[in-house]
């Protein structure tokens, strides 16, 4: 039987064992990336919480700040633990907001625009309760 013009053919296995894929190659493996990660950078495509997590990572080992919580935390219900100080980007609806706590002031940096939604403020509330109200 031959395949209809433009069709693709699937391939099954007869042992019902899964079928996967090779693991892309890594990129920095001591941050987690592969070569898919790279190019999703590199092609300007939406940047996903493990490269984001990296970032975390990168920026506190050049600060010298405390390890940072992985931006999946938000998701658990207690949410981010409270810390005293350091550098976290923290997520809205369709964009990341870079945040940070030193001498008790905690600036953020908004790309979208000047206001930031009450899902941030949750959040910063969360990682430096008592210093954002």
């Amino acid at each position: 039987m031959h395949a209809p013009p433009g069709s693709q053919t699937v391939t099954v296995r007869s042992d019902d064992s899964p079928i996967s894929s090779p693991p892309s190659p890594w990129w920095i493996q001591s941050l987690h990336l592969t070569e898919e990660y790279k190019q999703r950078l590199c092609t300007g495509r939406w940047l996903n919480d493990k490269i984001i997590d990296a970032v975390n990572h990168t920026v506190a080992d050049h600060v010298q700040g405390d390890v940072p919580q992985s931006s999946l935390v938000v998701q658990v219900p207690g949410g981010f633990d409270r810390v005293d100080s350091g550098f976290q980007i923290i997520y809205d609806t369709v964009h990341w907001v870079a945040v940070c706590c030193q001498n008790d002031k905690v600036p953020y940096a908004n790309s979208m625009d000047d206001n930031i939604s009450p899902f941030v403020v949750q959040q910063l509330k969360q990682l430096y309760a008592g210093l954002v109200t």
